[in-house]
C-alpha cells in the first residue's frame, strides 16, 4: 500500500471526511465541529491521503502545555497502513514543537484496538470517565502521554 501524503484539511476536504466520519462513529462529528476546529488558532487539523483520496484525519486541540486528542479515524479499507500512525506522530511532532508537555484523550472502554494503538505510541491509562459516550452508553478510559 502507499504511504500516506499528509496535509493541513481544507473546508473542501469536508465531505470526504464527514463519510469516514460517519464510517467510524455511532455518534459522529457535525460538519460545524470541523469547521470549529478548522479555524481554531488552537488546532491542529490535518488529513492523510493516498493517490489523491482522503483516507484519515486528525484533530487536536492545544493550550500551552497541554493538548487533547479530539478526533482519530482512518477509513476501513485502509487501517493497519501506516496512516494512523502517521498522522498520530505529525500531530505530536508539532505539539512538541508549540511547547506541548502532555496530550489526553478519551476512547471507549471496548475498544480494544485503538487502546492498544495508543498504547503503543507511549499513552497510558490515567482513569476513566462513566458513561461518557451515548450510542450505546459506555464509560472512557482516559489515557495521556508525556511529551
Amino acid at each position: 500500500m502507499d504511504t500516506p501524503l499528509l496535509r493541513k484539511m481544507a473546508e473542501p476536504d469536508l465531505p470526504s471526511v464527514l463519510d469516514i466520519e460517519r464510517l467510524c462513529f455511532s455518534m459522529p462529528w457535525s460538519e460545524a465541529s470541523f469547521l470549529s476546529e478548522l479555524y481554531s488558532p488552537r488546532s491542529i487539523v490535518m488529513l492523510a491521503e493516498i493517490n489523491g483520496k482522503v483516507v484519515g484525519y486528525i484533530c487536536v486541540s492545544h493550550f500551552e502545555e497541554e493538548a487533547q486528542l479530539l478526533n482519530l479515524a482512518v477509513h476501513p479499507d485502509f487501517r493497519k497502513s501506516g496512516t494512523g500512525r502517521a498522522l498520530l506522530s505529525s500531530a505530536l511532532y508539532r505539539l512538541k514543537e508549540n511547547g506541548c508537555k502532555n496530550i489526553f484523550l478519551e476512547v471507549r472502554e471496548s475498544n480494544s484496538t485503538s487502546i492498544k494503538f495508543y498504547e503503543k505510541s507511549g499513552f497510558r491509562q490515567s482513569g476513566n470517565r462513566k458513561n461518557y459516550y451515548i450510542k450505546p452508553v459506555e464509560n472512557a478510559v482516559i489515557m495521556r502521554l508525556e511529551l
